[in-house]
């Protein structure tokens, strides 16, 4: 569904991924590995409140089915859901 296309912008437009991610969490998958990208604001002083990626890998993600989704509150998920944050402070 997605390619580099996808990925290599930054107009703001709902149709590109980083415009998307805004509000929304990308999950990407293989057949055993599940990983979330997620957009931060860096609320840090100095920052200027600059955008920040989290690329993560998500913990047991064949027990986090639909059900699962819509219990969740917010997204991203938190910490105690990912086995491992693959790069954080990513820019895009």
């Amino acid at each position: 569904m997605y390619n580099l296309c996808h990925f290599v912008d930054q107009a703001i437009n709902d149709q590109l991924t980083s415009s998307r991610l805004r509000n929304q969490v990308l999950y990407l998958e293989t057949n055993s590995t599940r990983y979330e990208l997620a957009r931060f604001v860096d609320e840090s002083p100095g920052s200027s409140y600059k955008q920040i990626y989290r690329l993560a890998v998500v913990r047991d993600p064949h027990l986090k089915d639909n059900s699962f989704f819509a219990g969740i509150q917010k997204l991203p998920l938190p910490e105690e859901h990912l086995e491992t944050i693959v790069c954080r402070d990513l820019e895009w």
